[in-house]
This record gives structure tokens, C-alpha cells and sequence, in this order.
């Protein structure tokens, strides 16, 4: 189907979103994974994460909202309560803020994007805040029209 009402039946309050594509299933399906920069970086988390994204494309396929992936994911990850946490940026040693990330282990984040250009930038800032938490990597995918990019960003050292 090209169009759709997606019905959200768990929370107190029904919710409901109208979505809309041009392309049909087949070209929404119709994608190539560039994963030479992805590495399973901790106790499965990873693999599981790459297994369930590729599951929900294979499924759904590719141009929706990447709210809805990030959704999915955050459900297959424990839901709101587990996956969504609060964590500090610090400068040195010094805390300055909290910032709320979706995880995938304690020491992992996910990040979704649907970037056409500046992923060069995307992917200093994304280095920039790793190094100023205590995260050790952070998963990042990026959905490209076609092209999905699975990308391991791991915190650099100082020194």
C-alpha cells in the first residue's frame, strides 16, 4: 500500500498517523547496506540491532519516517523506560548537562538518521558528544533513499 493510517492501540490514549509514499513495496525494498565501517561492538547488542533494523526494512522497507524505525527499535530495546535514559555530558571531568539517548547496551547508543548531505558533519558531531560522555561507542544508521550506511563510532582516547 502506498498510503496508510497507523493505529498505536498501547498507550492510554489511542494514536493514530497518516503516512504516505509514492513508491510501492518493491522500490521501497529495494536497498543496498553499507556496513565496512559497523563493527558488533558488545555483548550482541549490536548484531541484534543491525538483525532488527534489517528485519523491519525487509518488512516495511525503506522512506518512511525515521521515527517509526527509531520506535521500533526503542520497543524491541526494552520500550521508552529501558531504552530511553538520561546521561551526562561532561567536559573533562567536570559534568555540565544530561542529554536523553536511545541504548542498545549501557555503554551503547543509537542513532537514526535519514541525511542525503553533511554526513561528514554529522559524524564529528556524533564523535564530538561520544568523547564528552562515558558511552563507548555509539551505532549509528543512516538511510540514504536506497542506500542504508551502518556506521560504528567508537570513543577516541585522548592523547
Amino acid at each position: 500500500m502506498r498510503h496508510g493510517l497507523l493505529i498505536n492501540l498501547r498507550p492510554a490514549e489511542v494514536k493514530k498517523r497518516y503516512v504516505s509514499t509514492t513508491l510501492d513495496l518493491a522500490e521501497r525494498r529495494r536497498f543496498v547496506v553499507h556496513d565496512t565501517d559497523w563493527q558488533a561492538s558488545n555483548n550482541d547488542s549490536s548484531q541484534r540491532l543491525r538483525d532488527i533494523f534489517l528485519a523491519l526494512l525487509a518488512d516495511w522497507g525503506a522512506f518512511l519516517r525515521t521515527s517509526l524505525y527509531r520506535e521500533a527499535i526503542i520497543h524491541f530495546f526494552g520500550g521508552p523506560s529501558v531504552a530511553l535514559q538520561r546521561i551526562t555530558i561532561y567536559d573533562g571531568n567536570a559534568a555540565l548537562a544530561t542529554h536523553e539517548v536511545c541504548l542498545i547496551a549501557d555503554d551503547t547508543a543509537v542513532v537514526l538518521t535519514a541525511l542525503k548531505d553533511g554526513k561528514v558533519q554529522m559524524k564529528d558531531h556524533l564523535q564530538k558528544f561520544l568523547n564528552h560522555t562515558n558511552l563507548v561507542s555509539i551505532q549509528w544508521i543512516n538511510m540514504d533513499n536506497h542506500d542504508i550506511e551502518f556506521r560504528t563510532l567508537k570513543k577516541r582516547m585522548a592523547g
